[in-house]
């Protein structure tokens, strides 16, 4: 199972390289890229890539943001829980009082 997972991983790195070979390729002609600050000219597989990496970057900050949020309330929760087994190993040690 091990080497065919690892084969697949192999065909999946060729392809994607493959892929991007040949769209480095086709589209490389420059374009005009005008933005707030000014105007770039770029092959246009340089504006694909950037734009593609932005949306990345852009995805993982809206993502890590709720993931470090659920992370502290999981930590912040688990104090609590060990601080009720301190509570509960505390109170089974006193002896029993009838009133």
């Amino acid at each position: 199972m091990h080497r065919f997972r690892q084969a697949l991983l192999v065909l999946v790195v060729v392809l994607v390289l493959v892929g991007g070979l040949s769209l480095g390729l086709f589209n490389s002609q420059p374009v005009t890229f005008d933005y707030l600050a000014g105007r770039v000219e770029l092959p246009l597989i340089a504006l694909m890539v950037l734009s593609a990496l932005f949306a990345v970057l852009l995805c993982a900050l809206v993502t890590v943001y709720p993931f470090l949020r659920h992370k502290r309330r999981a930590a912040r929760l688990q104090r609590e829980v060990e601080r009720l087994r301190q509570q509960e190993s505390v109170a089974t040690r006193l002896p029993a009082t009838r009133g």
